[in-house]
């Protein structure tokens, strides 16, 4: 019978003074390092690559729900919000991608009903779309008020 020991090391200080010491939140073994104090865990994970990236970040623009994508791709729902997050930092303002306006451009106002946790939170999503373009030039979210109108009214751009 052939056997093979396997000698682990610490990742920072390569010594091999070192114990195992529960898990971490992710549930992978974690090791204590007698030498230089450490807590790690002997391989990590390798990063996800950016076509894993732009794969569930097309999920998430395909309106797939963050637990979809959590199940479909073995992605942890915190993970994929913070890819969302900087994806959406990169994105241009919505003035920079608006089409130029015409003298005889028509905004259509429109105002949507849902609510928040329960029916006696309401919220009102009023928008501003432009009827040649079909582009949403503005937005406000808020209740059914004069206030929540003149702060979609402020929001439209002046070209």
């Amino acid at each position: 019978m052939i056997q093979e020991t396997k000698t682990f090391e610490c990742r920072v200080c390569k010594s091999t003074n070192i114990i195992k010491n529960g898990t971490n939140r992710c549930g992978t073994a974690q090791y204590h390092c007698k030498d230089c104090g450490t807590y790690r865990v002997l391989s990590p994970k390798p990063a996800y690559s950016e076509m894993n990236k732009q794969t569930v970040l097309r999920a998430g623009l395909e309106r797939c729900s963050l637990r979809g994508v959590e199940r479909i791709f073995g992605i942890t729902r915190q993970t994929v919000v913070r890819w969302i997050s900087a994806h959406i930092q990169k994105l241009p303002k919505v003035a920079d991608t608006l089409l130029l306006a015409f003298p005889d451009d028509v905004l259509e106002l429109d105002d949507v009903w849902s609510f928040v946790l329960k029916k006696d939170g309401p919220r009102w999503l009023w928008t501003a779309m432009c009827r040649r373009t079909r582009q949403i030039v503005a937005f406000a979210i808020g209740d059914r008020s004069k206030t929540t109108c003149l702060r979609l009214w402020k929001a439209i751009p002046e070209e």
